[in-house]
């Protein structure tokens, strides 16, 4: 068996991650949409939130949006990968909870987290990028 190495890992307090070739296609792709398909385990998850803050530094400030089918499954897959990377790793801001947005520090970014099931969470919502 080959010795697969960690998703995201710190090496002389650097981080680096290590993406499967289909993660570095839609990670590198310059198209305006950009889809990952794969199937359960793929990668998709782990995935979003360094895709998510690769655009923000491209991007910039402003609003971004992170929506998942339910809350519930934003709890238990999703907003633990964010919260990994952008709050426990890059100490970038803080998780408002009670209105499932993550805010940066300074307050001028945002990651306004919705739901499929709960379309009036981003209503009227303006955005520089969606995942």
């Amino acid at each position: 068996m080959e010795n697969v190495k960690p998703y995201r890992e710190i090496k002389d307090r650097k981080l680096y991650v290590n993406m499967h070739p289909g993660q570095a296609s839609a990670y590198n792709s310059a198209a305006r949409f950009v889809s990952m398909q794969a199937g359960t385990q793929g990668g998709k998850t782990c995935f979003e939130p360094d895709w998510l803050y690769r655009e923000i530094q491209t991007m910039g400030e402003g609003d971004y949006l992170v929506g998942t089918a339910t809350y519930p499954l934003l709890d238990l897959k999703l907003l633990p990968e964010f919260l990994y990377l952008f709050k426990t790793l890059l100490n970038l801001g803080e998780y408002k909870e009670s209105k499932h947005i993550f805010e940066f520090h300074g307050g001028k970014t945002r990651i306004i987290f919705f739901s499929a099931t709960n379309p009036e969470s981003i209503e009227s919502a303006s955005a520089k990028v969606a995942v």
